[in-house]
């Protein structure tokens, strides 16, 4: 993944997770890129349909769906207010900071409900309070 992430500068890198989640860890058994089709992919990350299709149905091979990945060039591996705001319904939500290239950072994230968010935060104010941080694992076959 981290050389997906890479290749893919100084744009953002962007994709899908397959493996296998508990109530303790995330476990990701196959990474898929998916095209980058952003308007800026500079500095943020739009899963290209057509490839998002051919991804799903062509790598849905066993392990289901967990996840989508991304990755920050510049930045840290924190979710941004765009991250949140564009957020996937999936399990797991992993970003890749290269923006110290010789020690990238992973962070994988779930996004809260709403009904976990507190009513007195205006939404997106604070966005760690809108995610908690995952325990993962990458596998290698």
């Amino acid at each position: 993944m981290l050389d997906l992430c890479r290749n893919a500068l100084p744009n953002e890198a962007c994709g899908l997770l397959y493996g296998t989640e508990s109530s303790d860890e995330i476990r990701i058994c196959r990474i898929v890129p998916v095209f980058n089709a952003a308007e800026n992919p500079l500095s943020s990350f739009t899963l290209d349909p057509a490839s998002l299709v051919k991804a799903v149905y062509g790598a849905a091979r066993g392990e289901p769906l967990i996840g989508v990945y991304h990755s920050h060039p510049r930045s840290g591996p924190r979710p941004s207010r765009r991250d949140l705001n564009g957020w996937w319904p999936f399990s797991c939500q992993l970003i890749v900071s290269l923006a110290a290239a010789d020690h990238p950072e992973i962070f994988a994230y779930q996004i809260k409900t709403e009904a976990e968010h507190s009513a007195s935060v205006p939404r997106l104010e604070d966005p760690a309070g809108y995610c908690r941080e995952l325990p993962f694992s990458v596998i290698h076959p």
